[in-house]
């Protein structure tokens, strides 16, 4: 879009600059809005358990390790991961080019490639899957054993009232037939 002036070889025509930002504000328009919540794509640690991503926590210090190639160590790793299949929970899951184990499940926080090293292979895993109780669970817990006493209590007294319902019936009825 040069201009036709040969004394001015870098400038622009006007009309080719207003052109340039209208098309620029209807690509504008058409993107779509920025999503509510941010995500940060990138990679995500496959130890069941572990949420660590490779574009968040980089600047935090861990690094992210890919699966070997040697199949003798790749395998060791699978192993030590104990991640099963989704559709054959008793056959171990494999791995994918894209998975990754973070440094956090390598003792001292880095990967080493020394057979002999504790952090040839991820060995730092959770013990359990479950969350921790908070104060949340605790006031539901007791809430719903509150709920459970009141439960019963209404029980006990609904039988209660039946037994004396069904005791004053057997008495009207015991007198019906001495009557007669």
């Amino acid at each position: 879009m040069p201009v036709s002036d040969p004394a001015r070889p870098n400038s622009f025509k006007m009309d080719d600059i207003v052109a340039k930002i209208l098309s620029n504000e209807s690509l504008m328009s058409q993107r779509t809005p920025p999503k509510s919540r941010e995500t940060y794509g990138g990679r995500y640690c496959c130890v069941v358990g572990c949420s660590n991503n490779q574009k968040r926590d980089i600047p935090l210090g861990i690094q992210f390790h890919r699966f070997p190639r040697n199949s003798e160590r790749r395998q060791e790793w699978v192993t030590a991961v104990k991640r099963a299949r989704k559709d054959q929970p008793s056959a171990l899951w494999q791995p994918k080019a894209h998975d990754v184990v973070c440094s956090v499940h390598f003792y001292g926080g880095r990967k080493s490639d020394l057979v002999g090293s504790p952090s040839y292979l991820p060995s730092i895993f959770p013990t359990h899957h479950t969350r921790p109780k908070t104060k949340t669970d605790e006031c539901r817990f007791k809430r719903l054993q509150r709920f459970n006493e009141q439960r019963q209590l209404h029980q006990v007294r609904f039988c209660r009232r039946l037994w004396e319902k069904c005791h004053n019936l057997s008495l009207i009825c015991h007198q019906v037939v001495l009557f007669f």
